[in-house]
This record gives C-alpha cells, structure tokens and sequence, in this order.
C-alpha cells in the first residue's frame, strides 16, 4: 500500500477504538462545558485598561478636563485621534473597544436634544465593554450642566440635566457572558481532546505490544505518525462541536451565523492539528499514561488561562501579557470570538490569528516527525 492507504488504515483503526467507547467519550467531553457554562456563565468579568479611542472635535476647557476625567484610575486605556473615521477604524479592526467623540457642541447643556458625546461600541470585548461604557457615562454625569444653571452662580452643584451622551453599538449583538466564555471552553475541550486522544492512543499501543507490530510491518512509521495525529484531531472537532452546542443551548450565540459556524470549526481544526502533533511526541517519550496526563495538564492548562479564557487577555498583569502573546491558544480564542461576538472577521484579525495558528500547526505536525522517539519497549 502506498503512504496515503497506510495513514487511512491507521486512522480507521483509531476511529474504530474511538467508537468502541463512544458514549463514554462523549459524556466525558461535554462534562467540562456543562460544569463551567452553568456554574460561570452567568457572572461578569471585571477587566482594566479597556482600550478607547477619544476624538476631541470641541478642543476646549471642559473637554480637555473630560478626557483627563477619562483617564483617571484603571479602568480606561485612552489613545486620542484626530478624526471620527480613524477612531472607527480602529473598532472595526479590533484595535479599540469603545470609540468617544466628543461633539463641538460640548458640554452646552443639551437644549435641544443634540448630544454632546457620540459613543459607538462592539461586542469583541464584551467583559470590558459593560463597565467601560459604566466609566463614561459617569464621567459625562460630572459635566451634565445647562449654561443658566451656571449663570446663577449657585456654590452647590447643580443637578445633572439631560446630558446628551448616546450609545450606539457598531458591530455584534445585545449578548451575555456566555457567548463570551464558550469561545474559550472550545478551544479548552479541542486541546485536551488531542491530548487524551492520539497521545493516549499511542501509549497504549505501546503497553499492548501493537505500537511494535506496526513499525515493524511493511507501515511507514510516518503514516502511523500522520493517522494517529489525524485521529486525534478528528476527536478533538468532534468535542469541540459538542462544546459549542452545549454554549448554544446554554444561552449563548453567534452574531455571524452559519458562516461563524465554519470559522469556528477551522479554527478548531488547526489549534487540534498543533495540539495532535505536540501530544504525539510527548507520548513516544513516555511508557506510562499517568505521567503523560500529568505532564500534559501542566502544559494546556496554563495555556488555557493564559489565553483570555475567562477574562480578557489584555487584562492579564504586564508580566503575563509576554505568555499570552506568544500562546497559540489566545489567538484561537480571538478569532472565535471574533465571529461570535462580533459578527465578521477582521482582516486584521483574520491575518494575525489565522496566521499564528497556521504557524503552529505546521510546527505541531512537522516536528511530529523529527522529533517522533519509536520507542517499543
């Protein structure tokens, strides 16, 4: 048989020992979802350094102080453009969560219904969006003043009038945590489903005496390599659809649709490909299956918090963001959330989180066969 029929024999075999315990795989796959959907899914996350972009079309006293009311404490990372069409496009683009623009007009008391602050928002960023807009409309409340109430030259604050702050989301839906958090328990169910799926495979073979007979048959041992990554990857899809199912019937939603739908499934496909292959070496290095699970663990599970799984990466402490950028898993989670949460796919998004998942699971399989130790014993 040539290399292709080698590697298909190898991954119906392992797709037949997969099936052979289906129910029992399948239930040990959506436990996880289920536990931290409903026990987690109906908090808030609090986040810091929400990215905003400010335009200053007023450029006088009060909006100055506005913009540095703005900048107070933690809760705002302010960047200052010069026109309403760059601060949009960096919302489009991801770069922002919030864009402020602060009306000529500001603070005129509102007389006649005109606003005094436009603020456009998505949902890429859902656990900092909330307080974030809490931030700004607080800080608005401070400069809610009419021109008479001013003239009277009262010592006692005023009352906060109609202060013409408005609020208009751009891009996703009205969408809970839920949404939020289901990106990241797929890639979580996708990962470990590579890593108790070809890996294990792989010892076992070994223990029973099969991993000897195929490379010892006519086989290649690269397409014994490729069926096993193969079948662990196909696992890994598998969970990773019952995961966003299980978010589905949870409450949660995909702002994109049916073509968010096939984006998340890519997705989970590459960060499966990568975690396959990573899996794969780690078990030809080992003959017991408890030490594997062990070293596996230390592995994904930080990799899974690091990623923004729970709360915004960008929230993470200054001397973590280093791990989180350089995780293949942050950018799986983005890209889903992306599509969930906002409902299109930034070109810029689609470049970076696209491009660093096609990066590792070149890695992830290329290295599967360098690096791939055929110990028998």
């Amino acid at each position: 048989m040539g290399f292709f029929e080698d590697t298909m024999t190898i991954f119906r075999r392992e797709m037949l020992v997969f099936k052979s315990n289906l129910r029992t795989n399948i239930i040990r796959s959506i436990i996880f979802p289920i536990v931290i959907i409903f026990f987690f899914g109906n908090i808030n996350a609090s986040t810091f350094n929400t990215a905003v972009a400010v335009v200053n079309y007023a450029n006088n006293p009060a909006s100055i102080a506005f913009i540095s009311d703005l900048q107070q404490g933690q809760a705002l990372a302010i960047s200052t453009v010069t026109t309403q069409q760059t601060a949009l496009t960096m919302l489009h683009n991801s770069q922002v969560s919030a864009v402020v623009v602060i009306l000529p007009n500001f603070p005129d008391g509102n007389p006649s219904g005109a606003t005094d602050v436009d603020v456009y928002y998505s949902e890429s960023n859902f656990a900092a969006v909330p307080e974030a807009l809490a931030t700004i409309q607080a800080v608005s409340e401070k400069f809610a003043v009419s021109p008479s109430e001013f003239a009277e030259g009262s010592v006692t604050p005023p009352k906060p009038t109609n202060y013409g702050l408005s609020q208009v989301l751009l891009y996703g839906a009205n969408t809970n945590y839920k949404t939020f958090l289901t990106a990241g328990i797929i890639a979580m169910v996708a990962a470990f489903g590579s890593l108790f799926g070809g890996g294990v495979s792989l010892i076992t073979d070994r223990q029973l005496g099969n991993l000897k007979a195929f490379l010892l048959s006519p086989i290649s041992k690269n397409a014994v390599i490729l069926g096993k990554v193969l079948s662990g990857t196909a696992q890994s899809v598998l969970y990773g659809i019952l995961a966003l199912i299980v978010g589905l019937v949870a409450g949660a939603s995909i702002a994109m649709g049916i073509i968010g739908v096939l984006w998340i499934v890519l997705i989970v496909i590459m960060i499966s490909l990568g975690f396959s292959g990573v899996t794969i070496i780690l078990a030809s290095r080992m003959s017991q299956i408890q030490t594997y699970s062990i070293l596996g663990n230390v592995i994904v599970l930080p990799m899974w918090f690091l990623s923004g799984a729970f709360f915004p990466a960008s929230s993470l402490p200054s001397f973590m963001q280093p791990f989180s950028t350089f995780n293949p898993m942050t950018y799986a989670v983005s890209g889903m959330r992306d599509v969930m949460l906002v409902g299109y796919f930034p070109i810029g998004s689609i470049i970076l989180d696209i491009g660093v998942l096609v990066i590792f699971l070149a890695f992830g399989v290329l290295a599967t066969f360098k690096l791939f130790k055929p110990n028998i014993s």
